[in-house]
């Protein structure tokens, strides 16, 4: 009788866990300590080493708007450092249906499914389909999620939620948290709430497309985390706020700060009062990558003012994890470098100090510009002086441990002598491209070094002639620009460009309103901190004339090699890894279906893709790297069970194993296999004689690979 009681009261136990405290009493506290990994050092080699691996699917749609601009396609890859795990997830909007709603859901880890069904759920969890928020019925208005990082089995995702059935420019903040830190098998996720300040309960009104960053301070164990929405669709103002907390998973612990403490606007601008545009704003705190920071961060904004053609880019930075409370509240201390203690302005910097051609001329007269506004080729006869380079909205941002921050660009050369044409190259050689942007950051500001070009643009030698295969461009290609961080220096750096072997255009430009080729994604890496990028393809450009010298044109390695397809984003997580001799990240992509039905790309059938990303060293004929597992992991029986179970496993190939089991909290109780171990089926006991009841889990490592599974203990 007393058994069967204390049966009763432990089932009562677990769901009562189960229903209160999704980590099952696990401690908030993980393992902080990096894993070391060895590091060799990484060695040049011609030919293609950049390997794309299409590991699953997100989903597929009727139609492209619910992945629409690249903040949905978002990507987050991290290492659980309490079970050694890679992990990734994402939160991203959901749509199947011609006429679906902004529902959101919640990827973790490896999906199955059949992509023939387009309703099936692929693994993923649905974690936002009503709002509280309408004036007027329920049905769910999330748009732009946005994925911010993952820490510690924690990812942090944003979205916006407007009210779809009475007042479309009314919208409202919203973050959810996944908790993958047991492993994929046993996922939760917090209920979407709403951003609000936590002293006077504001909001950020009509918030839109929001992007942010989080960090984690190991000394302190808080999370901090910034970020950046703008006021509608159509505003001109960004509203900032920070939150922190030492519970990231119990959503209603985040303290925010006020958004009207840290707000941009026309009036705030530093070098005129007048600010006439600005895009989403890219937060990026110096961390390692496994998410532990230095206090120190940047914000990163692409700006104009009035009067000005081009874009600037424009910042604020910090130096104490974005907010504090010294002042007795709790505010946030991202601040304008020029000028101390001013929170609410941006710094411009000067192209003069970024790029080394500029001030440069241009005598040559073929096909040398064009013109953006008009989508004309300039064939222009004068002397034009590069000095108003024209930068991409389009920008993307991470930072590192010794707080140095990359920020990548797309640029072009461009005159005021010659508004709105920019220029493929200058006469000292091939200038337009792709750039990674340095600066270093420390109390007193933040220092930049001088641009460093990655790759140009594909057929950049051919200038802006279609019929010559000339250069891809469009104005604002939706956020395809992605930038990795994978340790030891080493960096990816991602974009979409026309493929340079089998460029294929569109029969007519009205039903591809933004590209005129069949796109691919392309990536490459620099193993020095930034200071080169990779062995990138490269071709000898003669000039034709004598005296000049041989231009190279140098070209980034396309990674999807799509077909039939047309890609239209490309997503890489804000951190990769470096591990056996391989470097290596995850990323959304998304294609269109040229095929089905629809006027423009963005009504045609829609897939999303979960890519692996890596550089292999020494070797040019590589396979691609793989997520899969190469082993089977079998719930252990019986379960309950009282003293002894069985835990059975299947190995795919010979392979390093290690079994281990864990109580509750985190701690370490048994090893149970650690050594080489033939492939086949076996069968490990564990004998809990001298263990109390209660819940265990138990993490089998194959190789760099491990999954876990929970188990009862009743006596």
């Amino acid at each position: 009788m007393y058994k069967r009681l204390s049966l009763v009261m432990l089932f009562v136990f677990i769901s009562y866990s189960f229903a209160f405290n999704p980590r099952l009493a696990k401690p908030q506290k993980l393992v902080k300590a990096p894993r070391m990994i060895e590091h060799n050092s990484i060695t040049s080699s011609s030919g293609k080493m950049y390997y794309g691996n299409n590991d699953g699917m997100f989903g597929k749609s009727a139609n492209g708007y619910g992945w629409y601009q690249g903040y949905n396609r978002k990507v987050q890859y991290n290492l659980n450092t309490f079970i050694e795990e890679d992990m990734y997830g994402s939160v991203f909007r959901k749509l199947y249906l011609l006429s679906g709603s902004g529902t959101i859901g919640g990827l973790a880890g490896m999906i199955e499914g059949d992509p023939s069904n387009p309703t099936f759920s692929y693994g993923n969890f649905q974690v936002y389909d009503s709002s509280i928020y309408q004036t007027v019925g329920t049905d769910p208005g999330g748009r732009y999620p946005y994925t911010c990082e993952f820490i510690n089995g924690y990812v942090f995702g944003m979205f916006n939620d407007y009210d779809t059935t009475s007042d479309h420019t009314i919208s409202q903040p919203m973050f959810v948290i996944g908790d993958f830190s047991w492993g994929y098998n046993f996922t939760t996720w917090t209920n979407p709430r709403r951003v609000e300040c936590s002293q006077s309960g504001t909001v950020i009104p009509n918030a839109w497309q929001g992007t942010g960053d989080v960090v984690y301070d190991p000394d302190s164990e808080y999370y901090y985390w910034t970020q950046g929405w703008n006021e509608s669709l159509d505003s001109l103002a960004l509203s900032v706020t920070v939150g922190r907390t030492q519970t990231p998973f119990d959503a209603g612990s985040w303290e925010w700060t006020d958004h009207n403490l840290l707000k941009y606007d026309c009036i705030s601008y530093v070098d005129t009062p007048t600010l006439s545009a600005f895009g989403n704003m890219h937060f990026s705190y110096a961390k390692d990558i496994y998410g532990n920071g230095t206090g120190y961060g940047i914000g990163v904004v692409m700006s104009a003012i009035d009067g000005q053609i081009n874009p600037s880019v424009s910042y604020v930075y910090t130096t104490d994890w974005g907010a504090d409370d010294n002042s007795g509240t709790w505010e946030p201390n991202w601040k304008d470098p020029s000028m101390p203690g001013m929170f609410s302005a941006f710094y411009t910097i000067n192209a003069s100090d970024i790029f080394d051609w500029y001030g440069e001329t241009l005598t040559t007269y073929d096909s040398i510009g064009y013109n953006y506004i008009t989508e004309e080729v300039v064939y222009d006869t004068t002397t034009v002086t590069m000095d108003d380079p024209f930068i991409s909205w389009n920008i993307s941002a991470v930072t590192t441990e010794n707080n140095t921050v990359h920020v990548l660009l797309k640029v072009f050369p461009a005159s005021s002598d010659n508004n709105y044409v920019i220029y493929p190259w200058t006469d000292n050689g091939f200038r337009s491209g792709y750039y990674d942007l340095r600066g270093q950051i420390s109390e007193t500001g933040v220092t930049w070094q001088k641009a460093v070009l990655i790759a140009n643009f594909v057929d950049t030698h051919n200038g802006w002639e279609v019929e010559d295969n000339g250069i891809e461009w469009k104005y604002d290609d939706f956020n395809t620009l992605s930038i990795s961080y994978a340790g030891y220096g080493q960096l990816f750096a991602g974009w979409l460009d026309k493929p340079e072997f089998r460029a294929i255009p569109f029969e007519t430009d009205s039903l591809y309103n933004f590209y005129k080729y069949y796109d691919d994604g392309y990536a490459t890496i620099s193993y020095d901190g930034g200071d080169s990028w990779g062995e990138l393809l490269v071709d000898k450009v003669e000039t034709g004339i004598p005296e000049d010298p041989i231009w190279y044109i140098k070209y980034a390695a396309n990674v999807t090699n799509t077909d039939d397809v047309v890609d239209e984003g490309w997503s890489f997580s804000n951190h990769g890894r470096y591990s056996q001799g391989v470097t290596f990240t995850f990323a959304g992509c998304q294609y269109s279906d040229p095929a089905s039905s629809g006027n423009s790309y963005l009504e045609k059938e829609q897939f999303l893709s979960t890519w692996c990303v890596a550089y292999k060293t020494g070797s040019i004929e590589a396979e691609p790297v793989s997520i899969a597992k190469d082993f089977e992991l079998s719930q252990n029986y019986p379960n309950p069970f009282n003293p002894v179970t069985s835990i059975n496993f299947i190995l795919k190939n010979n392979a390093d194993v290690k079994l281990s089991v864990y109580n509750s909290k985190g701690e370490l109780v048994s090893n149970l296999k650690n050594e080489k171990m033939t492939k086949g089926s076996h069968s490990v006991n564990f004998d809990a004689t001298n263990l109390n009841s209660g819940l265990y889990f138990y993490t089998l490592k194959v190789n760099d690979r491990s999954e876990s599974k929970k188990m009862i203990l009743v006596k």
